[in-house]
């Protein structure tokens, strides 16, 4: 394929990808966006989505590990809580340099479980920390538009996180990597 017809074609595909999750917040912030809660065992979800990333870890050298407890049964939108996990292991995979790691670690706290996604990659500087889920925001200039983000997923992955009674954290040290935490709450046993 020719450079300007590659070029294109990337151009394309973000668009569309920044259309679409435009179109998710718009839709949130009317109240329009339908999340369905079912009762649903997380570890299927996590599973999934982290065997769909092998292959590129793989690629790039970088070691993608899972670690995660039995028993992570929530009240959930099976369909939108793969897109918060899809987010945050492609943004660790992003900023992680070949030959780095990607831990995806998930286990019960309480009344929450908690899906931990670190990595050893470039970090977040502190300045730019507050506002990473702020919408279209980019601070660190590793995150350009090459690396193919909008700016919205975080914001997205915030507000899926939300509207399961949880929320998403970040904690980073730069260059050595970043630590993201999604905590949803857990369905109580009877």
């Amino acid at each position: 394929m020719s450079e300007p017809l590659s070029m294109v074609l990337g151009e394309s595909k973000r668009m569309g990808k920044l259309t679409e999750q435009s179109l998710t917040l718009a839709r949130a912030d009317s109240n329009q966006e339908e999340i369905v809660l079912k009762p649903i065992t997380l570890e299927e979800v996590i599973r999934e989505v982290v065997l769909k990333f092998k292959p590129l870890a793989e690629f790039k050298g970088q070691v993608l590990e899972l670690r995660m407890e039995s028993g992570l049964d929530i009240m959930g939108d099976r369909e939108r809580l793969h897109q918060p996990l899809v987010i945050l292991v492609d943004n660790s995979m992003k900023f992680t340099p070949d030959k780095g790691t990607i831990r995806v670690l998930a286990h019960r706290t309480g009344h929450y479980v908690e899906i931990v996604v670190e990595d050893t990659g470039c970090g977040i500087e502190p300045e730019d920390l507050p506002h990473i889920f702020d919408r279209f925001y980019r601070g660190d200039k590793a995150r350009n538009r090459s690396s193919g983000g909008t700016g919205l997923g975080l914001a997205i992955a915030q507000w899926i996180a939300a509207k399961h009674g949880g929320d998403l954290t970040a904690a980073s040290i730069p260059g050595l990597g970043t630590t993201m935490t999604l905590r949803l709450a857990a369905r109580q046993k009877k």
